[in-house]
């Protein structure tokens, strides 16, 4: 899997399913933990398809779910209803069976500045050009999204090879959590995670951004 650096939790699973369940029970375990030392939990999540298992999975789980607050990484400019709003993949495969009880907040220009802070656990995946959440190494709003001294939450940000303008929460916005997943399936994104690993510009890869960062502890779990 390339140079993994000293004090990144690198864990490989068999398959999508067994990778979705150890997920799951690492952010239950993350999420219960939090709500013993306060009133509230949050956790951030991403869109797309690969996280519908983890979403499936995690649904399931024990968890005081009315005490946790839900949110999104970035969200595609679309109706809510729309086949490819994350928000409706959330409600439709993890605010269900256990976690129908927690509290979700839509990603707007409106709601991310009203967020909690620090986030409890930001779940990521990553896009074959190594984007992460809507930080594509293609926008040009990329340069502002990623400004470590900006105080903005979120961005509008628009893709040169992706569909639709997305609402994206910014680097430091994502950077501000207790812990950090990254979700990566398939061995095409295995091929894409050891370039990230390697010498380059972090702007060249966004995904470099949170493996480079020292400050919040990172797990990475990886299934072919």
């Amino acid at each position: 899997m390339g140079r993994v650096k000293a004090g990144m939790n690198f864990l490989r699973f068999r398959d999508k399913k067994e990778l979705a369940n150890a997920l799951a029970q690492k952010v239950a375990f993350l999420l219960n933990e939090s709500l013993l030392n306060q009133k509230n939990a949050s956790i951030v999540v991403s869109g797309g398809k690969s996280p519908i298992e983890f979403f499936k999975s995690l649904s399931k789980t024990k968890i005081n779910w009315e005490r946790v607050l839900v949110t999104l990484a970035d969200e595609r400019m679309v109706d809510k209803y729309s086949k490819d709003s994350n928000e409706r993949l959330v409600r439709d495969y993890l605010l269900k069976n256990e976690a129908k009880s927690a509290k979700f907040i839509s990603l707007t220009l409106k709601t991310c500045s009203s967020l909690p802070s620090p986030f409890d656990v930001v779940v990521l995946g990553m896009g074959p050009d190594g984007h992460c959440a809507s930080l594509f190494p293609c926008a040009k709003e990329l340069k502002e999204a990623t400004d470590l001294r900006s105080k903005k939450s979120c961005i509008m940000i628009t893709p040169l090879n992706a569909p639709y303008t997305r609402i994206t929460l910014t680097l430091p916005r994502l950077l501000d959590a207790r812990h950090i997943i990254l979700s990566i399936n398939g061995r095409d994104k295995e091929k894409v995670f050891k370039k990230a690993l390697e010498d380059g510009p972090n702007m060249e890869m966004p995904i470099r951004y949170f493996l480079r960062q020292k400050d919040i502890p990172l797990s990475i779990y990886y299934s072919p």
